[in-house]
């Protein structure tokens, strides 16, 4: 999946906003790979 940078960023604000990567992807219904690559 190929993400916009609005869409990077909100992922980015919410793994600061949750405090991990994966309650960020729960928060967000994202899968793991669509929620790291952007932030990696």
């Amino acid at each position: 999946m190929q993400l916009n940078m609005l869409e990077a960023m909100n992922i980015y604000v919410n793994v600061v906003e949750q405090g991990s990567f994966i309650r960020a992807a729960e928060v967000l219904e994202l899968h793991r790979p669509a929620y790291t690559s952007p932030i990696l």
